[in-house]
């Protein structure tokens, strides 16, 4: 799935479906890249059932969605687990943490050599963040793999006070939802 104006009519207004889209009943090594994905009542990308895996979310824009951009197992934000070896849709992939940012770094952790993206979080407009605190991308700025011990940087160029958030993606193309957002310095 790549390419599309989800929930956008031909003027530019938001006209958004329930949910933009689900991956369910064993969806397997999907890839949804590059979309403009808005105004849906409940989450951008949904994932559900434990066999639905594989599946690479990559590079979309999220706004105005009425849930998390994109949601394993369709219920909000998933507390990340120790040694991420949990079942579910994209295996619940824990999500990156951003640790610190200033005006031409990003740093954080991950799961051990993970790729990660980081978004900007539009947050100067109520309907385009999620209240949740986790997301969504709107912009994409840059992505990094993080080493072995689930360490990465990533040099930008921000202006300050922006808000960050990532995902983590494995060697499978399991994607994790929106870290918790952050604030750069």
């Amino acid at each position: 799935i790549q390419n599309n104006s989800i929930g956008i009519t031909p003027t530019g207004a938001f006209d958004g479906n329930g949910v933009g889209i689900t991956l369910r009943s064993g969806v397997t090594g999907s890839t949804v890249r590059e979309n403009h994905i808005v105004g849906s009542i409940t989450s951008a990308v949904l994932l559900l059932d434990d066999d639905t895996e594989r599946n690479r979310i990559t590079r979309n824009t999220f706004l105005g969605n009425g849930g998390v951009a994109i949601d394993l197992g369709g219920d909000g934000p998933t507390p990340n687990d120790l040694n991420d070896s949990d079942s579910g849709p994209n295996r619940m992939f824990n999500t990156p943490t951003i640790l610190e940012s200033s005006s031409n770094l990003v740093r954080g952790s991950s799961p051990s050599r993970a790729h990660v993206e980081v978004y900007t979080v539009d947050v100067s407009d109520s309907t385009l963040t999620d209240s949740s605190g986790f997301g969504p991308g709107r912009e994409f700025i840059g992505s990094v793999d993080a080493n072995a011990s689930g360490h990465w940087s990533l040099e930008v160029v921000l202006p300050p006070g922006v808000a960050l958030t990532a995902i983590a993606i494995d060697e499978l193309g399991n994607t994790s939802e929106f870290s918790a957002n952050f604030r750069s310095e």
